[in-house]
């Protein structure tokens, strides 16, 4: 093997490396999603049982509480399945190990998937750019799932909070 495909087969690798731990960052994304989403079901649950804390006397600003609450908790538990939600935009050029491409594109001609995989597997270039352009949707896909898995931890935080309060006065 000589230095240059040694090389360029060693980039390949590290771009197979990049793009698994980034499917991994992507359902960490996807966890925290879940786990946030059955958590402002609890809370949002824990609203309805239990003693109605709009009709506790205090303070006129704690009957806004159980609202904040239920609205923050709502909000949350919409960001987080929004962030579960899959989407699939369309992309300049199809990579070949794109589940929905290759079933749009192949169907049942497997023979055709094969042949078409492996010219670009042996195309060391092609290669590399098929995973660039995958490896750029997937930093794409990662970035808006942990913002919108942020605010809304955020928005639990913030609906926990005002259950707390309303539950202390």
């Amino acid at each position: 093997m000589t230095g240059v495909a040694r090389s360029s087969s060693l980039r390949n690798e590290a771009g197979w490396v990049a793009l698994q731990q980034l499917h991994e960052t992507i359902r960490f994304a996807d966890v925290k999603a879940a786990a946030v989403l059955a958590a402002a079901g609890l809370l949002g649950g824990s609203l309805w049982s239990g003693q109605n804390p709009l009709t506790v006397t205090g303070p006129a600003w704690s009957t806004a509480l159980p609202v904040f609450t239920a609205v923050a908790a709502a909000t949350s538990a919409l960001l987080a399945l929004h962030t579960l939600m899959p989407r699939r935009q369309a992309a300049a050029s199809e990579p070949l190990h794109h589940f929905a491409y290759v079933a749009e594109r192949y169907g049942r001609n497997s023979q055709g998937f094969v042949e078409a995989w492996l010219a670009t597997m042996a195309d060391e270039e092609a290669t590399a750019r098929m995973l660039a352009g995958h490896i750029w949707a997937a930093h794409v896909v990662a970035h808006r799932k942990f913002v919108y898995v942020t605010w809304s931890i955020r928005l639990l935080v913030l609906g926990v909070l005002a259950w707390l309060v309303a539950g202390l006065v």
